[in-house]
């Protein structure tokens, strides 16, 4: 068999030259042709090879023209277009009515103008389809394609089928039968509307031939025979001219996905037809289209369009080019849904097939908690989803996952959130999470699970009821008055604010007198009134510093207590140096005289002309030691008897820390010792100062 490059006119005339000579030849056999031709004949093939062809399969309405009158004999033909030429040459008793309530191929759908001539073609097995169950209606039909219809239409598919594999024995055999003597033909060359007439009028009478002996189907339709029925509908029948029809375009969608992701991108094609199924190729130019049937993603992201420029949201109109009748476009959809998308320029319109949007990839989680909560007590997240970008449900995440949980923090005790360790997703959604939180606050639940994340709406966890009371601690100085803070808590540590009115409250502490016995002070027991769950109470005072005594405080009608940590008691001012001895005898105060600030002491038991260590250490008002240093302290004795000028003692000392000075002191004769008296100055700031004078020894 010789290799076939396409030159469809000359193969449609070989093809009628082979009729006239079977019609001298097979009289007895063949059906003759009348020529039947319209007195308006299409303009365009008038006078030309094909008129012949083109004016007999019009009036047997199985070819349509255009509506200004012409047949553009060299425009490609489709394979839609194929199936309804072929499926109009069907023998009379097939039912193209209920052949369009099928659903022949997935790229055909049942609006399709062609979808009932493609459902009777391939219900005789005269189209297949491709391998992976298209049809590819809007693709142009190759010459290899038109003579496999051919003969299997006229019932030569068996016979080509034993010839060899796809396209081959078919080309052989109408090789063989002499459709293709002389012809250079390439099987993948695209069909021209001239050609299939001309092939198609010599196939119809051409149905007997010398080498093979075959006959047609019975009741294959002839120049001589009825007409089959013509369905209504898209593509439905043309009748004859004379009269041109009027012009009805509609635009069509094709190259619809069967199914998507949310956020891919697809082309589509966009044809203008008319009334007959033909692409109105003079539909050209420049058009604003506007496209609708899909909604916004959950997220909010509207369907778009691009014509080759930015992306348009559907509803707003978009400029493509048409070129001879055909434009595409790329679409995107966001939301997971089956949408039905339409188009219009104004005033043509079409739909296109369903369009199955499934989500994207899992981006995130929409999670769903209640507003409030109640610390330490059980509740439910109502619903953790997986979605993808757009706020899609991925109903594909499924099964037990492990999920991750951020937010909620440790309660005042030290208490976790507990979480379980893995959910069950279904459809995309864990139902019902159990979760404690004992943190009193207000946050939000973040869950991470396979690298994605999602946040719950802002939620308020309430403390628990008060379990116990919280007493304020501290540092605090002897003799100055403080204020004790009472706080209600649960049993993790939250204060609760609901904890209000008046309680009466009841005081205890382990705090001891200061040395110089003067007692501590803390206010009554009584009613107190409690506001936002703490109550602030004076009127304490501490008198003995280094001591860590504690406050307890009560409320005996809600039976809440709570004890202090230990206080830290300091001494107060520095009020005095205090002078002892080391050894007997000891000092005696005397009187103070509040004019010199100065204490004098007399001395009694004093050995004359003996030597004593005396130190002076500083105290507080109340007697409490003070560890100061860097205080100077100058020691004298005076004789009151002779009015000796003030000896001293020792040269001025540095009290270290300790808040302690030594000194010596050596005892005058006996005649002097019972009127020796001991004053006693410290230096603060370089300033001066008497001060008092005790017999306490070291």
């Amino acid at each position: 068999m010789k290799q076939h490059a396409v030159d469809l006119e000359h193969l449609a005339h070989r093809a009628l030259l082979i009729g006239l000579v079977v019609v001298a030849s097979f009289a007895l056999l063949a059906r003759p042709v009348p020529r039947r031709v319209h007195a308006a004949a299409l303009v365009d093939v008038a006078g030309t090879r094909y008129e012949a062809a083109v004016t007999d399969l019009f009036n047997l309405k199985v070819l349509v023209g255009y509506p200004d009158g012409t047949y553009r004999p060299h425009n490609p033909m489709t394979r839609a277009e194929l199936a309804a030429v072929t499926a109009r040459l069907l023998p009379p008793g097939d039912d193209l009515a209920g052949a369009a309530a099928e659903h022949p191929f997935p790229d055909v759908p049942l609006e399709h103008w062609a979808v009932h001539y493609v459902a009777a073609a391939k219900r005789l097995a005269i189209f297949v389809g491709y391998p992976d169950g298209t049809f590819r209606p809007d693709q142009d039909a190759t010459f290899a394609e038109l003579v496999t219809v051919v003969l299997r239409a006229t019932g030569h598919g068996p016979a080509a089928e034993a010839r060899g594999p796809w396209p081959e024995g078919y080309l052989a055999l109408a090789e063989d039968l002499g459709l293709l003597d002389g012809i250079e033909t390439a099987p993948t060359a695209a069909i021209h509307r001239g050609g299939v007439a001309l092939i198609w009028r010599a196939a119809i009478d051409q149905v007997v031939h010398p080498k093979t002996g075959l006959t047609p189907p019975a009741g294959l339709r002839t120049l001589s025979g009825p007409a089959s029925p013509q369905p209504a509908g898209a593509g439905g029948d043309p009748g004859p001219p004379p009269t041109p029809p009027a012009v009805s375009l509609t635009l069509e969608l094709s190259g619809i996905p069967a199914s998507s992701r949310a956020g891919d991108s697809f082309t589509l094609t966009v044809a203008a037809r008319d009334q007959y199924g033909q692409i109105a190729r003079d539909y050209a130019g420049t058009k604003l289209l506007t496209f609708s049937g899909a909604a916004p993603a959950p997220s909010g992201a509207p369907p778009t369009v691009s014509a080759g420029g930015p992306w348009v949201p559907f509803g707003s109109p978009v400029e493509a080019v048409f070129e001879e009748g055909v434009t595409t476009v790329a679409a995107r959809l966001f939301r997971a849904e089956t949408a039905r998308i339409g188009v219009t320029d104004g005033s043509l319109s079409g739909t296109g097939s369903p369009w199955a949007v499934e989500p994207g990839p899992l981006a995130g989680f929409l999670v769903t908690a209640p507003g409030t909560a109640t610390a330490g007590t059980q509740f439910e997240i109502a619903s953790v989803a997986a979605v993808d970008a757009w706020g899609n449900l991925v109903t594909g995440y499924a099964g037990l996952k492990a999920l991750g949980y951020e937010g909620p923090g440790y309660a005042p005790d030290g208490r976790v959130p507990e979480y379980p360790a893995s959910v069950e997703f279904a459809g995309g959604i864990a139902s019902a999470i159990p979760v404690t939180l004992y943190r009193a606050e207000t946050v939000a639940i973040t869950v991470v699970a396979d690298g994605a994340r999602g946040t719950s709406d802002v939620m308020q966890v309430r403390p628990g009821r008060a379990s116990r009371l919280e007493v304020s601690d501290g540092t605090r100085t002897a003799g100055e008055p403080f204020e004790v803070t009472v706080t209600a808590r649960d049993d993790y540590g939250n204060p609760v604010s609901e904890y209000e009115g008046d309680k009466t409250v009841t005081w205890a502490w382990t705090a001891t007198p200061a040395p110089d016995g003067t007692a501590p002070v803390k206010p009554a027991d009584g009613v107190q009134t409690f506001t936002g769950g703490v109550l602030t109470v004076g009127g304490f005072t501490l008198y003995r510093a280094g001591e860590n005594p504690t406050i307890t405080a009560a409320v005996s009608e809600d039976s809440l207590a709570g004890t202090s940590q230990p206080y830290t008691v300091g001494p107060g001012p520095l009020a005095w140096a205090v002078i002892t001895s080391s050894v007997p005898p000891t000092l005696e105060p005397g009187s103070y005289s509040p004019d010199l600030d100065e204490l004098v002491a007399s001395v009694s038991g004093v050995v004359a002309a003996t030597t004593y260590n005396l130190a002076i250490r500083l105290q507080d008002a109340w007697g409490n030691p003070r560890s100061d240093a860097g205080i100077g302290v100058d020691l004298q004795v005076t004789s009151s008897l002779v009015r000796l000028e003030p000896s001293r003692v020792s040269p001025e000392t540095v009290v270290t820390v300790g808040g302690t000075a030594s000194f010596t002191y050596t005892s005058g004769s006996a005649a002097l010792l019972a009127e020796d008296t001991i004053r006693a100055s410290i230096v603060v700031d370089g300033n001066p100062r008497w001060v008092r004078v005790t017999t306490n020894g070291f």
